[in-house]
């Protein structure tokens, strides 16, 4: 599958646990950490979005709104806030 043109490395879609869900079960699938952006809310994060997709690509596309990169820290963080995986 080459999803937008070979650039997208994970894609996952949120279920009851919504975005945060997500991006939990993407980072400890795939060993690394996540830190959120300043553009996203706790309500996006926690809130249901079904029918979407949160991807991990290699470069900038032109699809969606960018929420976060991955680190290699271990961590999820947010505003500062980080919990371990």
């Amino acid at each position: 599958m080459f999803l937008l043109g070979g650039k997208c490395v994970a894609c996952y879609t949120p279920g009851m646990g919504g975005i945060a869900e997500a991006v939990l079960k993407m980072a400890i699938g795939n060993s690394v950490g996540f830190k959120f952006g300043e553009n996203i809310s706790l309500d996006e994060i926690f809130g249901y979005a079904y029918g979407s997709f949160v991807l991990e690509v290699t470069e900038d596309v032109n699809v969606g709104k960018v929420i976060g990169e991955t680190t290699d820290s271990g961590k999820i963080c947010m505003n500062g806030n980080c919990v371990a995986l």
